[in-house]
């Protein structure tokens, strides 16, 4: 899930409102840019423009909706071939114990409610986002249930044969990022550099910074994290926590990351005097700190990585580039997983 800036008209409404207004002008001209369609032996060209070749890249940095398009067909693609593969190992266990289908699951669903603990539904369910997992129906657990046995018994199952899948998860063009001066975790020249836009006052970036724990843990010195800040308009507490932040940080790295991982604990108590405590607990210089805070030295600074998220069409927060590749929101690991592993040839 993610957090999105309200606009009064989103970009597609504009695009609908002018379509109608041609359509409804009443003049016999045509309207729009006249195309003369031509075969092209290079795939990367999709235009020419008053002698200029415009390629895939350059489309999809004018309009990151184009890459979401591609980005979106993969993923409706990847779980068709997931449904395939649930579909035959059902089908491969129920031969080996000559049933049907049907009554393999059932079967199985029995074992569920024995083999998947309580502990293990809530967990599911908080990593979704569920409310209160504890206040969940009996029924939709036992549901859950099913779901989790099904996923652990699809897993085994394929690592003794594993699938081979031909499907390539598109890549976006690289961006060139304003490093300079920002937050950051882990070594400049790591092979992976995750760089995030986040809120502080936005719960589903609390579930972002869980991700990136997740992913320091799994990679290391392979991965370098950069932290940007995005504070949504209605988060009113957003924007003085990403300058107080950087008042931390300029003291230093590892106070930040404390700090940082303070703000998301406490995402209800942000006040002035608040940011002031948590700076004291992180062990920074507090005069330091409180005239740095005073003077709005990173006003201009926020503004920047507002104005850059801006350009990139990131609306949302908490949304992650892992090599340059969005990915918007707190999405499974697996999904980190998928792009960091290509990146080091695994």
């Amino acid at each position: 899930m993610v957090h999105r800036f309200r606009k009064t008209y989103s970009r597609s409404t504009l695009f609908l409102a002018l379509a109608i207004l041609v359509a409804c002008s009443g003049s016999g001209n045509s309207s729009g840019p006249t195309y003369v369609k031509k075969d092209n032996a290079n795939p990367t060209i999709v235009a020419k423009i008053f002698g200029k070749d415009i390629t895939i890249d350059e489309l999809e940095k004018a309009s990151p909706d184009v890459f979401t398009a591609r980005q979106e067909l993969y993923q409706a693609q990847k779980r068709a071939v997931d449904d395939l593969v649930r579909q035959a190992v059902l089908e491969d266990l129920a031969k080996k114990e000559k049933k049907s289908v049907d009554a393999f699951v059932q079967g199985e669903m029995e074992k569920a409610k024995k083999k998947v603990s309580d502990k293990e539904v809530i967990a599911f369910l908080k990593e979704r986002n569920v409310g209160k997992p504890d206040e969940v129906p009996a029924q939709l657990k036992d549901q859950v249930r099913s779901l989790i046995y099904m996923q652990n018994l699809v897993a085994t199952q394929t690592k003794k044969t594993p699938v081979e899948i031909y499907l390539k998860r598109p890549q976006a063009p690289q961006i060139d990022f304003n490093l300079a001066g920002q937050a950051s975790w882990g070594k400049e020249n790591a092979p992976v550099t995750i760089v995030e836009f986040s809120d502080f006052q936005c719960p589903f970036c609390a579930k972002g910074k869980e991700r990136v724990d997740e992913l320091k843990k799994m990679y290391g010195n392979k991965v370098r994290i950069v932290f940007k800040h995005l504070p949504l308009p209605m988060h009113p507490d957003a924007r003085p926590a990403a300058e107080a932040s950087m008042c931390v940080n300029e003291q230093s790295s590892d106070k930040f990351w404390k700090y940082h991982d303070i703000l998301f604990e406490n995402q209800q108590k942000l006040s002035e005097n608040d940011l002031k405590e948590y700076a004291k607990k992180v062990g920074a210089d507090v005069k330091a700190y409180e005239d740095c805070v005073k003077n709005k030295k990173y006003s201009a600074f926020v503004d920047a990585s507002l104005e850059e998220a801006r350009k990139l069409g990131v609306n949302s927060t908490p949304s992650f580039f892992v090599n340059s590749q969005p990915i918007r929101g707190a999405r499974d690991v697996a999904e980190f997983k998928e792009i960091i592993d290509e990146a080091l040839g695994k």
